[in-house]
């Protein structure tokens, strides 16, 4: 397990999440399973798809469009998201596909959501309804 999802698990033990509060979480590659164990909290995640990325099902958020549906967010307790972005955005230092750069520029650019933090190459955002 790499530090990054050891240090992402432990910080979002410290978001305030109440009862029904929900985290949707990337599932576009294994490390998810990572942080879900780091976190010590797997009831609080949903997979944006999946079971994992080798037998994906449909995603909550596909991005197309370009948009978040804040509302679908909502209804389903979501609060929080959780995905795979580059730390920087103009760097080529490791190559992401080309799908992770479009998804975090309309993540990173929603009305909808708060970016709260960024830890190695997790961004963790905040629904703001």
């Amino acid at each position: 397990m790499k530090n990054d999802h050891l240090t992402l698990g432990k910080y979002l033990r410290t978001l305030s999440l109440n009862t029904n509060c929900k985290m949707l979480i990337d599932t576009s590659t294994w490390d998810f399973t990572n942080v879900i164990v780091a976190s010590n909290m797997p009831d609080k995640f949903i997979k944006n798809a999946g079971p994992g990325p080798l037998n994906p099902k449909p995603a909550v958020l596909d991005f197309k469009g370009g948009m978040i549906d804040a509302k679908l967010l909502k209804r389903r307790n979501i609060e929080y998201l959780v995905f795979q972005i580059p730390e920087d955005l103009g760097s080529k230092i490791r190559k992401f596909p080309t799908r992770v750069y479009f998804r975090a520029n309309i993540l990173n650019a929603s009305k909808d959501l708060r970016k709260l933090n960024q830890i190695g190459e997790w961004g963790v955002f905040a629904l703001q309804l």
